[in-house]
């Protein structure tokens, strides 16, 4: 017969699973940005999408990924990915003349505003996060404290 946890657990759980796994994503994600972003420019892909959408893109989801991988929701989270992910940005645009590639402050500026959406799109996940953990909170209490010593 399976275990069956209290609502408020379950969401607690889930919560430090994922936040698990956002850690290992940050991580892989800014190994790989790391790397794309220092190939040298004859070995790099050229595709139909502007390269300062794929900045954007690139780093919006390495702000987003990197915001959910705090254990704690407090009132720096957010700002602290922003920074942490332009401060990545424009140290790979500083690092690339060493590697063959050229420093494009452009690409430093579309890697700010890829950023600062992925910052919005954290604080309406974490919007809805608390809202759901409320709710939890909400269902879980019947209006009367809980009986002590089992009476």
């Amino acid at each position: 017969m399976p275990v069956s946890l209290p609502k408020g657990m379950m969401l607690d759980l889930f919560r430090r699973k994922f936040v698990f796994l956002s850690r290992v994503a940050a991580l892989l994600y800014a190994i790989a940005i790391c790397v794309l972003s220092l190939i040298p420019g004859h070995d790099v892909p050229i595709e139909q999408v502007s390269d300062k959408y794929r900045h954007g893109m690139a780093y919006g989801v390495f702000a987003l990924v990197l915001g959910c991988s705090f254990l704690n929701l407090r009132w720096w989270t957010v700002p602290l990915a922003f920074v942490v992910a332009v401060t990545v940005g424009i140290g790979m645009e500083f690092v690339q003349p060493y590697f063959g590639r050229s420093r494009d402050p452009y690409d430093a500026l579309a890697n700010a505003i890829g950023a600062a959406i992925g910052c919005v799109v954290l604080i309406g996940l974490a919007s809805v996060y608390l809202r759901l953990r409320r709710t939890e909170r909400i269902r879980s209490f019947s209006g009367r404290p809980e009986p002590r010593n089992g009476f």
